[in-house]
């Protein structure tokens, strides 16, 4: 009876540590700087997103495997009323205590991603680059997660 006591006492302590597989993420907030040409509109300039303009909300799944997949949905907007889903396959670059940055890139290979995620606040700072065709920039992302 001791050892099923020390068991079932063993398994919840094991439940409870268990790792924070998913989490739910809204953007709340997006500035960007782009490096383009001069002239071109926005160019050279740090700018924040506009209420108007589309965030992205990103779902993580199997944080504590090393290649999460990373859901990334644009919500319909005026100029894009249909909204956008895609699906990445990341790789852990780094993981301590709580954190954990993921790392991932487009099909080519002209944008890459880096997530920097704190499981216990249930926040994340998103650093994207990009090189284009005009510019080349980086936005970043703030989200509060569930």
């Amino acid at each position: 009876m001791r050892y099923l006591i020390v068991c079932i006492i063993f398994a919840i302590s094991l439940q409870a540590q268990s790792p924070l597989n998913k989490l739910d993420c809204k953007c709340i907030e997006k500035i960007n700087k782009d490096y383009g040409p001069e002239g071109l509109e926005g160019a050279n300039k740090w700018w924040q997103f506009e209420e108007s303009e589309p965030l992205r909300d990103k779902i993580f799944i199997n944080l504590s495997s090393e290649t999460p997949s990373i859901v990334s949905i644009t919500t319909p907007f005026e100029y894009f009323p249909e909204g956008e889903v895609n699906e990445f396959k990341g790789i852990v670059i780094h993981r301590s205590g709580n954190m954990v940055m993921i790392k991932w890139e487009n099909s080519t290979k002209n944008k890459i991603w880096i997530a920097s995620i704190n499981l216990e606040l249930k926040q994340a700072i998103i650093t994207e680059s990009y090189d284009g065709i005009t510019s080349f920039g980086m936005n970043i992302e703030v989200l509060e997660c569930e």
